[in-house]
């Protein structure tokens, strides 16, 4: 488990969840662009709760490492939306025929 600081605002999430959240940060902070996530927490009485949170270029993420005796919730959903959002930021597109790369000479 992780306590996620963030916005003023300090909660539990599972590990990869805050993980993953972090390298979402990342990657959204990279392209200047902003998202909207619904975030699943642990509440302080264990139950699963939900947070929402506007992630981007400024966003100032702290996760720290946590020992409790709660269960992590599962967070395969969070995951796979994280998964989903990041395909548009994924590599570069592939060129069609007539956008050929110049030859750049021989390797070396």
């Amino acid at each position: 488990m992780h306590r996620v600081s963030f916005a003023n605002e300090s909660f539990r999430m599972a590990d990869e969840a805050a993980i993953a959240l972090l390298d979402f940060a990342a990657l959204v902070a990279q392209h200047g662009e902003a998202q909207q996530l619904v975030l699943p927490v642990v509440e302080m009485n264990g139950a699963a709760g939900r947070r929402r949170a506007v992630i981007g270029p400024a966003s100032q993420i702290i996760a720290e490492p946590i020992d409790t005796d709660v269960a992590e919730p599962d967070v395969a959903d969070f995951l796979g939306d994280l998964q989903r959002r990041s395909v548009r930021y994924g590599p570069a597109r592939v060129l069609p025929d007539d956008e050929a790369l110049p030859d750049l000479g021989p390797e070396v």
